[in-house]
């Protein structure tokens, strides 16, 4: 059974290298025009996020900060090379809703301001920008950051969600 799935994989690894040049051809022009899209989105989405900000309506205002997050390109961004501790103390991410993670320099981030509630962190995996820790309940999670370090994926027990950086 073993040799038959190895087989199987093989033969799909095969297969998956003789797509047609003008397939792949086609298959680029799709990505660049969904780029182009989700731009255009991005770009109407701040629109609406500064609306609602200036209305007072934050819940909305951060539901429209994780379309955001969702739809935004890390393109012509060129702070991949910094030092990824050093980029990332003092920032201010979305952690749920209103709650926020503040990265502070002594492998501690504080949880929505109050230094009473400490998150650990520490980084794991500086080529894939990884970082892990646990929460000030205990739960472990891990973030994910983009080449410019503006957005994040977070990895919180079997949830995933994307955010943004809040303050630089």
């Amino acid at each position: 059974m073993k040799v038959f799935l190895l087989f199987l994989f093989f033969i799909g690894v095969s297969h998956a290298d003789e797509i047609p040049s003008n397939a792949k051809s086609l298959l680029e022009k799709r990505d660049n025009a969904v780029r182009v899209i989700d731009r255009r989105l991005v770009e109407e989405l701040e629109k609406l996020k500064v609306i609602y900000t200036k209305r007072g309506d934050l819940n909305a205002a951060n539901a429209i900060v994780e379309l955001i997050g969702k739809y935004k390109t890390d393109e012509g961004d060129e702070n991949v090379d910094k030092d990824m501790k050093t980029t990332l103390i003092g920032t201010k991410w979305v952690w749920f809703r209103h709650e926020t993670i503040t990265f502070a320099d002594n492998d501690k981030a504080f949880f929505n301001s109050n230094d009473q509630q400490l998150f650990t962190w520490k980084i794991t995996d500086e080529k894939e920008r990884i970082i892990s820790g646990t929460t000030p309940s205990g739960r472990a999670y891990k973030m994910k950051f983009s080449k410019n370090f503006k957005k994040v994926r977070i990895f919180d027990g079997a949830v995933e969600r994307d955010t943004n950086i809040m303050k630089e």
